[in-house]
């Protein structure tokens, strides 16, 4: 009976870890298809996107990056360090963990925008990118399987370059 019992707690704990790794993996994908979304409209200018198209995708990654934040407290605690924070609702309270950055910085930029330069749409397009690497390299660690159901999923490609697989495309054509 004991056998049994302890079976059955262990399998509810199994199970509470695998819904919650379920919510943050679908948290995630919402994370990242702001993330991307943002890196893209950073690099992406003139045809067919006009200024009010970007403006208008900007300002529902303004709004979807600020609610994940939120979201993503639910599943990562601030770090209580000392007394920072003190002063504020318990949620607030600490550091925000690192995972959350990315999307804060992400909010930021969607939010204040910098393009009075080339440098600052430079640094504007690198920031995002760089929040989207490492957003990403935190969450696999997160949610990332061990190991792929598939041996051929997890073999090293061999790298894709567009004007070679023209290239090999035109040759099969010719020939």
């Amino acid at each position: 009976m004991l056998t049994v019992f302890g079976f059955f707690v262990a399998w509810i704990r199994w199970r509470r870890s695998e819904l919650r790794r379920d919510e943050v993996l679908r948290w995630a994908d919402e994370c990242i298809e702001a993330l991307q979304t943002l890196l893209l409209i950073s690099l992406l200018k003139g045809p067919p996107l006009t200024e009010e198209k970007l403006d208008e995708i900007r300002l529902k990654i303004i709004f979807d990056t600020s609610t994940l934040i939120e979201r993503g407290r639910l599943f990562f605690k601030n770090e209580v360090i000392n007394d920072f924070g003190s002063e504020k609702p318990a949620a607030y309270r600490g550091y925000r963990p690192r995972i959350l950055d990315h999307l804060v910085l992400a909010h930021q930029i969607s939010r204040y925008w910098p393009d009075e330069s080339e440098d600052d749409i430079k640094s504007r397009s690198k920031l995002a990118e760089q929040c989207l690497k490492n957003f990403v390299s935190l969450v696999q660690k997160e949610v990332g399987r061990d190991r792929a159901a598939s041996e051929e999923a997890i073999k090293g490609g061999d790298g894709v370059n567009l004007s070679m697989e023209m290239r090999n495309l035109q040759r099969v054509r010719n020939t």
